[in-house]
């Protein structure tokens, strides 16, 4: 979020590339082991979709307060900057306001966590030392990869919706700033709209996935999602878009933005739930688990 002053073109490129690496990497240490204990704690998939549920609810509260402060916040709109998102200034502390909240929350869940962690580990045995060989680790990814025909659906399906998503979040605040020209409080609501549709469906989800297979709820949350993401641009580029500035266009851009945050908390269970399945698949074939290398 601050970049020494001075880079522009390939530098402040291989800036941002090498900071949202090292930032994914990092992260993973702590998602990664989080999803693999939920997947670990219960073997019963209402339990699972349970601890999902719950995960999402508290994932979709903390970014509508994330949202909310930065656009109420930081990135308010000033006589100087009326796009408050141009105010270089407000991202240093925005970004460290992050960190410190990130941190705080990640002490909690594993404060939180920690006697469940140990009481699971009691219950398998001793465990079997040895070495981390990262040619091994790989190689068991590989062959999960290559010989287990629902590891590699699942995979390649969350491949697709990840690439969507990333796409559609770094394309939507530009579309949002510039092509809708939407001021920082109606980007802030708009935002939120998505984070609360994914709140509500979270919290929906735990009733619809004891009576829905959860591989028919994802591929029509696929749809759904396709036609959330793509509808407002496509609708803007043929020109069938309300004019920028009325109220009726923020109406039609809040609908599409609730609808694909639906959509995306509906994938995100049922993918935890598939992929808790397909953890449990490994060590019936291979006689050895791999829950954290899968997650």
């Amino acid at each position: 979020f601050a970049p020494p002053s001075g880079l522009e073109g390939y530098g402040l490129f291989a800036w941002m590339t090498a900071s949202t690496i090292l930032l994914k990497a990092a992260l993973s240490f702590f998602e990664s082991p989080g999803a693999a204990l939920a997947a670990e704690i219960s073997p019963v998939k209402a339990d699972r979709a349970e601890m999902g549920i719950l995960r999402q609810v508290m994932a979709s509260l903390a970014q509508i307060a994330m949202v909310g402060a930065a656009f109420s916040l930081f990135f308010k709109a000033s006589a100087e900057f009326p796009n408050g998102q141009e105010n270089a200034a407000a991202y240093p502390p925005f970004a460290l306001t992050l960190a410190v909240a990130l941190g705080f929350v990640m002490l909690i869940s594993s404060a939180g966590t920690w006697r469940h962690a140990l009481r699971f580990e009691r219950g398998l045995g001793a465990p079997v030392r040895g070495r981390f060989v990262v040619a091994e680790a790989l190689g068991a990814w590989g062959d999960a990869l290559l010989r287990m025909r629902n590891f590699r659906a699942v995979f390649f399906g969350l491949f697709i919706a990840g690439l969507m998503g990333s796409t559609y979040r770094a394309l939507n605040l530009y579309l949002g700033t510039y092509v809708w020209k939407l001021d920082p409080a109606v980007i802030r609501d708009w935002q939120q709209l998505n984070l609360i549709g994914m709140l509500a469906m979270a919290l929906l989800a735990r009733f619809i996935v004891q009576r829905i297979e959860p591989k028919s709820l994802y591929l029509f949350a696929i749809f759904l999602l396709i036609l959330a993401y793509g509808l407002p641009p496509g609708l803007t580029a043929l020109g069938l878009l309300p004019p920028v500035g009325t109220q009726a266009l923020h109406t039609v851009l809040f609908a599409f933005n609730a609808l694909a945050g639906a959509a995306a908390g509906l994938i995100m269970i049922c993918s935890l739930i598939m992929f808790a399945e397909v953890t449990d698949e490994y060590p019936f074939l291979r006689e050895i688990s791999r829950t954290g290398l899968i997650f």
